[in-house]
């Protein structure tokens, strides 16, 4: 369990932890099992960071900027690099096709349809943010980390197959078996409908339900396209997948 705890926040926060003892696939499944662990420190303290924002300046504009960016600082960028750079291979691949795609995703230099890709995503999210943290509703961003999060554990259940043979995540993907899948998306549904405490439910259900089902839109498309998942996209799932439940949930607002 320590040892998938460490992998765990090893690779989806920013924060430096003793490497795992020994790492093998079910290891990695067992870390994904535990990643809302990881998913709520992160998106906790870009929370709290926010909080203190907000009572300082009265601003819900500037809580929001500072609860994404200290998100973005929190996690080295991992999810935003991979949103930027599966939006440059998914551009050049109706233009070159596949294997230049993936050449594309993998050197990382970001190119138009990267800026405009994160630029529109970021905007939205602190747009989405800065009405929630308006009505009192601050705790959505973390509700819906978890909900992206959970997003990217199923993406990676058995059965998923890497897009190229030198992946960063390909020991993740097609880790997590059927009943580790289980007992994960129960731990962040729990998790998710606790922190909703206050709200209307119905909107979180619905919330819920669209990021499952966008995400799996999203992982069929880039299978289909390339062939396998990489971690790149398994970022720009997250990103995506977050910014579209924050939309849904102020709908309410």
């Amino acid at each position: 369990m320590l040892n998938a705890l460490r992998l765990s926040f090893g690779t989806f926060t920013g924060i430096r932890v003793k490497a795992p003892v020994l790492v093998n696939r079910d290891l990695m499944g067992k870390a994904l099992t535990l990643s809302f662990l990881p998913a709520l420190l992160v998106s906790g303290g870009a929370w709290s960071a926010g909080y203190l924002a907000f009572r300082s300046t009265q601003s819900s504009l500037v809580a929001a900027v500072i609860v994404v960016g200290v998100e973005i600082m929190l996690t080295a960028g991992l999810h935003i690099d991979g949103l930027l750079d599966s939006a440059d291979g998914m551009a050049a691949f109706s233009k070159s096709g596949r294997e230049r795609a993936l050449e594309i995703m993998k050197v990382g230099n970001s190119g138009p349809s990267a800026f405009a890709t994160g630029f529109i995503t970021l905007f939205l999210q602190v747009a989405a943010l800065s009405m929630a943290i308006a009505n009192g509703l601050s705790v959505n961003w973390i509700i819906c980390g978890l909900m992206a999060r959970l997003v990217v554990v199923l993406s990676c259940r058995v059965g998923a197959k890497p897009a190229r043979p030198d992946g960063l995540g390909n020991p993740f993907i097609g880790s997590i078996g059927l009943l580790s899948l289980i007992g994960s998306v129960a731990s962040y549904l729990v998790i998710i409908f606790i922190l909703g405490v206050g709200q209307q439910y119905s909107r979180i259900v619905v919330a819920v339900l669209v990021s499952l089902i966008y995400g799996e839109v999203l992982k069929r498309v880039a299978e289909k396209r390339f062939g396998g998942l990489t971690g790149d996209f398994l970022g720009s799932f997250l990103e995506k997948t977050r910014t579209i439940s924050l939309l849904i949930l102020i709908l309410s607002v």
